[in-house]
């Protein structure tokens, strides 16, 4: 799960939606992405845990996205 802090109309999303895939790199390790998808607000903020759920609530943050690993 991630939070789009400025929203799905940035550069980086747009090319990620219209490639249909990307690489995600975290930690120096390489995740392949298969898709990505739109999730409800309260849904995405339920994947974080509870301090993190408050700042995002706080920060009025509500675009949240699950990635799928490629198999």
């Amino acid at each position: 799960m991630i939070e789009l802090t400025y929203g799905p109309d940035v550069d980086w999303h747009k090319n990620v939606i219209a490639a249909g895939h990307c690489t995600l790199i975290w930690h120096g390790r390489e995740y392949p992405i298969s898709s990505i998808e739109p999730v409800e607000t309260e849904a995405g903020r339920a994947a974080f845990s509870p301090v993190q759920q408050l700042v995002l609530r706080i920060l009025k943050r509500k675009h949240f996205e699950k990635m799928k690993l490629r198999q």
